[in-house]
Parts: structure tokens; sequence; C-alpha cells
């Protein structure tokens, strides 16, 4: 399923590039006045019916991918809880004083030196991160993840197991709007998470995040519909207003403190980065989640109930951002 969805990639580019590139003049009327129409028409009804800007594909696969994992689990029990209820109405929801602050002091203590080291952390804009190299760096990650009251939340929420699939720690700096404009603001627009519907962010701020601290603005679940069913059409062109999208009633901004913790679904809220006022920044780790079995659960099967979890796996994998942990034996348990 990978490699069909690489292949239908590099036709897409192969189109791109010697086809529509070097006929742009002829192309772009026609693309103005009979492509745009359409599929303006089309993108608006399918989202909402899905009530998202996310694929169907991914959709259906988040989908799939809680209920065949369910299949190889037994006694798989939810239970009630206000937090998860909240997540799954509004797409997001705050867990107040979740980590021992000295455990958060003495992450963000050693990332702080870390990230002056050019050599060692990605930059892209504004945003200073690090990822691979985080479960080495920063062991105490390990009792983050092993936490068993976000083993309980997560189980509750899926209604099955589920995976640690990736991790990133970073900073968010001031950026001036020249700069904005020069490197660009993918992030700073409001969209979707292009992942399978069962992914999930669990955030936690390093240092407390304020108004002035550069926090995520996020429309909840419920107001993203209508935002859909009001025309909204895509992060390159809203069809929406501004004040329409980030409407005070509405919009929400993501603010903690250190020591908090943040349950996020990224491809069911439309959302976007905001910038750091002088003097403050954002210092923040965003773990990955999604439904699965870890695998030293996998190798404890059959081997009929393991090629089966494994092709079930394979076709419901996130192609765009395949799961970066899973075979490292970072275990949520």
């Amino acid at each position: 399923m990978r490699s069909l969805f690489k292949l239908l990639e590099k036709i897409k580019i192969f189109i791109i590039t010697q086809i529509i590139v070097p006929n742009k003049a002829i192309l772009k009327p026609i693309y103005n006045t009979l492509y745009i129409p359409i599929h303006r028409f089309y993108r608006r009804r399918k989202q909402i019916l899905l009530g998202t800007g996310n694929s169907l594909t991914y959709i259906i696969t988040g989908f799939l991918r809680k209920k065949t994992t369910s299949i190889f689990v037994k006694n798989t029990i939810s239970q009630n809880d206000p937090r998860i209820d909240t997540l799954r109405k509004d797409g997001f929801v705050r867990l107040q004083d979740f980590y021992d602050p000295k455990i958060i002091q003495k992450i963000y203590a050693r990332w702080a030196e870390l990230r002056k080291n050019d050599e060692l952390v990605n930059v892209a804009g504004n945003y200073k991160f690090l990822t691979e190299q985080v479960p080495d760096l920063f062991p105490e990650i390990f009792d983050l993840v092993k936490k068993p009251e976000l083993h309980e939340l997560m189980h509750n929420y899926y209604n099955c197991p589920f995976l640690f699939c990736g991790i990133t720690i970073g900073s968010t700096f001031p950026i001036s709007d020249e700069e904005i404009k020069k490197q660009g603001s993918y992030s700073m627009v409001w969209h979707f998470d292009v992942h399978p519907s069962d992914f999930i962010h669990f955030l936690v701020p390093l240092t407390d995040v304020t108004e002035k601290d550069g926090p995520t603005f996020c429309n909840p679940k419920g107001r993203t519909r209508e935002l859909l069913k009001k025309g909204y059409y895509r992060r390159e062109n809203y069809s929406l207003s501004i004040e329409e999208i980030e409407h005070h009633h509405h919009m929400k901004k993501i603010t903690a403190s250190a020591g908090d913790a943040i349950i996020f679904a990224p491809v069911s809220c439309l959302h976007r980065a905001s910038v750091p006022s002088e003097n403050h920044g954002r210092n923040m780790i965003f773990m990955s989640f999604r439904a699965g079995l870890e695998p030293h659960y996998v190798q404890s099967l059959s081997p009929f109930q393991k090629l089966g979890y494994k092709i079930a796996w394979s076709l419901t994998e996130d192609w765009v951002n395949p799961s970066q942990f899973v075979n490292k034996n970072i275990t949520t348990t």
C-alpha cells in the first residue's frame, strides 16, 4: 500500500513538473475558470458530509486501525471519563497539573542548553526542534509516556491499546511579519493535519504558555463543522473572512502551565500556530499516538494472528508520516 502511495506521488510530481509547469500560461485560464469552481463545489460538500477537511481515505484508515487492533485484544474495557468526553466533543482537552514540575524543569533545562547547538538541532523558520534523538537525550521522556493515568486516558479514548509513534521537542520564537512573508507561513494558516483519524497529539508544555507565548489557535469540532458549512475551502484559500474564522466567541487559544498536558486531535479541528510576542516563546514536547499493539504484544500472538495483524497494520499505516518509534521498544505500558 505504501509503495502504491509513493508511486502515485511520483506520477503527481511528473505531471506537475513535466506537463503543468511548462504549459502554465495555457493551462492557468482553464484552471481558474473550470477546475477551481468544480473542485470548490466538490470539496465543500465533501467536508460538510465528513465534518472535517481530512480525506475519506484517512478517516477509514483510522477507523479500521482501531477496529483491527481491538480484534487482537481480549477484555477491552472503556470507562466513563469527563476529560475524554470533552476530547471527543471539542477535539482537545487540557489536563491540569498532570506531571511533576521537577521532571518538566529538568527536561527544559537540558533542552535550553541543547537548542543552542545549531549543529544538533533542526531549524524551520522560527522553530528549533529535535525528533529522532529525543529518547536518547531525554530519558525522562519514558517517565512521561509510562504514566499510568495517561495509559488509562488513551485506552478509554481508543477503547483498545495505543502506540507511541512519534515525538518532537521544540521551541517557537518571535518572528517579524517580513520574515513570515519571506519564509512562508505554512503552519500559521488555518488548516487540518493530514493523518489517519485515530492520530492524536499529546502536548506537554515545558514552560507556561500564555497568550503572549504563541499558543495554538483552535476552533472546537462543533465550530469547525459550522465553518465548513459556511464555506471554508482550504488552507491556501479560506473563502471566509478571518473575522469569521477567529470569532472571539468560538475560537480558543490553547494556553497551559508547565506540568499540564493537552490532548489534541489535529485532524478534526481547524487550527493554526501563532507567533510569540517579543521576549516570549513556546517550549513544548509533542508526542503522537495511534491505536495499535506494541512490538512485545505482537510477538505474543499466534503465527496466524501475527500475520493478520501485520497485514492490518500495513493497510492502515500513516503513509505521509509513518510511525517513527514503533520498533524501538518505547512502550506505553
